[in-house]
């Protein structure tokens, strides 16, 4: 008699339901859904849909214990940055998706800039990280044209770069006092000289040793 593999899929997007699609095209597998939304994509796939914060990393390893669940896919990078992945570990679930001190490429600009420096990749720009006012004004009036980025997550939509956002010093200054004072992706705010040319993502699966591009 074959027995179903349990998955956990946490995360309530389009990004999700495509996993969801993918993971389902195996008839072996038995899916459980947790999100803060209903994606009903998702919920026609999952034989069981809790919702929940997908950053509540103790509520999501207790349902997912308790559902027999074997091994888990992570969508978001604010589950990740919570440790979601690292109490599924804890609680003996296999996880697809990054622990979170490796998932700090993608959370922290500030540790993937860093990164790039200490082992020469390519592609480094010059930049810095400020968590005060007076000192980013007189960074970027020596760079000129620059991109102003919150340190950590802000759902993609962050960034801000000039001619595009603003323009001018007093224009970058105005964003950087911005997310200072709200505290927009943290306390800190990283200043980029400005690239031209097109933007572009290579998404890839990592097994710690190979990467395979999607």
């Amino acid at each position: 008699m074959l027995v179903s593999m349990k998955v956990l899929l946490v995360g309530g997007g389009a990004r999700e339901h495509a996993l969801a699609l993918a993971l389902a095209k195996n008839p072996d597998t038995e899916l459980y859904a947790v999100a803060h939304n209903r994606n009903p994509g998702i919920a026609r796939i999952a034989k069981d849909y809790l919702l929940e914060k997908e950053t509540n990393a103790d509520k999501i390893a207790e349902w997912a214990k308790s559902k027999g669940v074997k091994m888990a896919v992570v969508g978001p990078e604010a589950p990740l940055e919570a440790g979601v992945t690292d109490k599924l570990a804890a609680a003996g679930i296999d996880c697809a998706s990054p622990s979170k001190k490796a998932a700090e490429i993608e959370t922290s600009k500030q540790f993937m800039r860093k990164l790039m420096v200490k082992y020469k990749i390519p592609g480094s720009v010059k930049c810095e990280v400020f968590d005060g006012a007076r000192d980013a004004r007189k960074y970027i009036e020596s760079l000129g044209a620059v991109a102003v980025k919150p340190i950590g997550l802000t759902g993609g939509k962050g960034v801000r770069v000039s001619g595009d956002h603003f323009k001018g010093t007093d224009g970058a200054m105005d964003y950087v006092k911005e997310i200072l004072s709200k505290g927009i992706g943290g306390t800190k705010v990283l200043i980029e000289e400005k690239l031209e040319g097109e933007e572009f993502t290579i998404q890839a699966f990592c097994d710690g040793k190979e990467i395979y591009p999607m």
